[in-house]
């Protein structure tokens, strides 16, 4: 194994040499027909074994919708779309693709069937498929960014009904990822799945996440906000001066509240709870981060160790699994920012490099699907907003009647988040969403 520089840098070349090969030009920034240079945020999940490395997950992006939004979404639009987020998001959905294949391989060991209809299972269709499915949405200029990119799709309808009423264009060119890793997942004890041991996770990151592990950074190159005393929530710039505080996504000064809690406060929960979301921890035991790659002339070692460790105060659960940081020294990525004078890429990019699922969005929903406060289009949910993770699961999770049931029904779960949001301090709750399960209807 190398050293912490080495694997740092190895791991963030990996991670960037996976994007470039990715030839979908919605993904990537351009260049403004009025001269502005577009830059974005990627992040990348690689698996460590036997010093190998292996590309699992990826994403862009630097949104969060406001909090308004969650009066109609119904779990079909993603709220955060900051890219260490979605490449959270897009790892749970590659977990449970993953669970769907290993139960498919066990029961036809034992019977000789199949488990879906069709003689495939998920993971196997994935891999097969090509990624031309893609939302042929209209929308005026103001609803949709497909005018000016071509549209944005996943290669599974997000509905779940297996087909897609859009139309067809030619399949997005993806290089093949340097997989050594094919199986990620174990039987454990006849019960959940669990990581198999000698498998690290370490994440990339073109910044360092927003929020208290990036004060000083920000701060030599931002302007503090102003804090109004009416607000109940520190918002994003807000106080430099006062760190060690949960705050929420940055955005704009002027923007909507939106209550998603920074990247910096939701790593950190991670440490305990771990980076399987409410429905994969249903069947998987709890995978945590080993390694948090972020560039050198960004990283600073007091803002890491006070964000990750000592400002949660009082004792700490015992499951606390605290993440390493991998500085790395040459940052190749093309597309960050540079000044003031360029633009944030509006849209945001999820890929898996093991089932080479991809999918753009626009404001949560897939590129060309968005319709102002309203659910997107027919069609036009993303593969990793919460109803397509639940329908992907499927009969798994038949005893329950809505998605607040399978998110508050592991209970210990439950209890270890409340416990570690009450020793960071403040903790503004979103507006609920609930949506009621399509075995239910």
């Amino acid at each position: 194994m190398p050293d912490g520089s080495q694997l740092g840098q190895q791991i963030a070349d990996l991670v960037v040499e996976t994007y470039n090969s990715i030839q979908n030009k919605a993904a990537k920034p351009i260049v403004r027909l009025n001269g502005v240079r577009e830059w974005t945020i990627l992040a990348g999940l690689v698996a460590i074994e036997d010093g190998s490395l292996t590309p699992l997950t990826l994403a862009t992006g630097m949104k969060a919708m406001p909090n308004e939004v969650r009066e109609y979404s119904s779990g079909l639009i993603v709220h955060d779309l900051h890219a260490e987020i979605l490449c959270l998001r897009m790892f749970n959905r590659l977990l449970m693709a993953e669970v769907n294949r290993l139960e498919e391989e066990e029961l036809r060991r034992k019977t000789g069937k199949r488990l879906d209809s069709d003689g495939e299972c998920e993971f196997s269709q994935l891999k097969k498929q090509n990624l031309g499915k893609i939302s042929d949405a209209s929308g005026s200029t103001e609803e949709s960014l497909g005018n000016r990119r071509g549209l944005g799709g996943a290669s599974i309808n997000s509905y779940g009904n297996g087909k897609s009423e859009d139309a067809e264009i030619k399949d997005e060119e993806v290089s093949e990822s340097k997989s050594q890793i094919e199986t990620l997942l174990l039987k454990r004890n006849g019960e959940k799945f669990a990581l198999r041991s000698g498998v690290k996770l370490a994440l990339y990151i073109s910044e360092p996440p927003c929020g208290d592990a990036s004060m000083s950074h920000i701060s030599n190159d931002e302007k503090s906000w102003e804090h109004s005393n009416t607000e109940e929530v520190v918002r994003g710039r807000a106080h430099f001066n006062t760190v060690g505080i949960v705050r929420t996504k940055p955005g704009r000064a002027d923007s909507k509240v939106s209550y998603s809690k920074s990247c910096s406060d939701k790593l950190c929960v991670k440490q305990y709870t771990g980076i399987l979301n409410s429905i994969s921890s249903h069947f998987v035991e709890p995978i945590y981060l080993d390694y948090l790659v972020i560039p050198a002339l960004k990283f600073l070692e007091i803002d890491f160790r006070r964000c990750f460790q000592s400002r949660a105060t009082g004792p700490k659960p015992p499951s606390a699994h605290f993440i390493s940081a991998l500085p790395f020294k040459d940052d190749k990525f093309p597309y960050k920012k540079e000044s003031d004078a360029t633009s944030p890429l509006p849209l945001s990019y999820v890929f898996c490099a093991k089932t080479k699922e991809s999918q753009v969005l626009q404001n949560g929903v897939k590129n060309g699907a968005y319709v102002k406060n309203k659910p997107p289009r027919k069609n036009g949910a993303s593969c990793i907003c919460r109803q397509s993770l639940c329908q992907q699961v499927g009969a798994k999770l038949q005893q329950y009647q809505n998605y607040e049931e399978v998110k508050t029904a592991n209970i210990a779960r439950q209890q270890l988040k409340t416990l570690v949001r009450s020793l960071l301090g403040s903790w503004p709750e979103s507006a609920p969403e609930n949506f009621v399960l399509e075995h239910s209807t």
